[in-house]
Formats: C-alpha cells, sequence, structure tokens
C-alpha cells in the first residue's frame, strides 16, 4: 500500500516544472532547480517560527547572557520594548531547545530574507 502511495504522489508532481526557489536562485546568480539545490535543506520547508528564530539568533543569545548574569524578566523585557514579555518568557523557558535549532540550522541564516520570507 505504501508502494502505491508513494507512486501517486511521485506521478501528481511529474507534470511540475522544477523552478527551484527565490533564495536558491539569488544565491546561484541563475534559475535554480530543487533537485540541484545547494543548500542541505530546503530552506523553503523550515517553520516560519524557526526562521525568526534564527533570524533573531543575535537577540536570543544577548537575552540568554542577561538571563545568566542575574538579570530579572522585567528588566530585560524593558531593555527589549519591541519584543513581547511572553515571547522573551517563551525562549528563556526553551532555551536548551531554541540553541540545538540554532546551532543545527546556523549555516542558513544568511541566506534567509530579512523578514523570514520569499518576496515572490
Amino acid at each position: 500500500m505504501q508502494q502505491l502511495q508513494s507512486t501517486l504522489i511521485r506521478e501528481e508532481t511529474w507534470h511540475r516544472a522544477d523552478t527551484g526557489c527565490e533564495i536558491a536562485t539569488n544565491y546561484l546568480g541563475t534559475q535554480s532547480q530543487c533537485l540541484q539545490c545547494p543548500f542541505p535543506l530546503c530552506l523553503q520547508e523550515i517553520h516560519h517560527s524557526t526562521k525568526q528564530l534564527l533570524l533573531n539568533n543575535k537577540l536570543i543569545t544577548e537575552i540568554y547572557k542577561l538571563s545568566k548574569e542575574g538579570m530579572e524578566l522585567s528588566d530585560i523585557c524593558e531593555r527589549y520594548p519591541d519584543q513581547s514579555p511572553h515571547t522573551i518568557r517563551n525562549w528563556l523557558n526553551c532555551q536548551k531547545k531554541i540553541q540545538r535549532t540554532i546551532n543545527t540550522l546556523r549555516w542558513a541564516i544568511p541566506y534567509l530574507p530579512p523578514n523570514g520570507h520569499e518576496t515572490k
């Protein structure tokens, strides 16, 4: 049954042109193709929240440092008014998981659009 499903999925995608993505095209300087992608992982398939973690990497690292130095959450929130207290608290509560994610995908940071979205 699984082989039948796999075959059906492949047949459904055969008619689609491999036009790659804007990120890879910009990186290569020519039209990209998914099957010849220069990246080890599809940047379009990285979840939006993960892209935001990667793009906020420096800020998150600063917040971790301040917390480790003993600064209270309320003081950290005052220092970074553009970030919601809820977000900062979540970053602090999930520090190990976030650091693992950032360390695993650090290579992708220079290639992500500044807002985490392609322009297309």
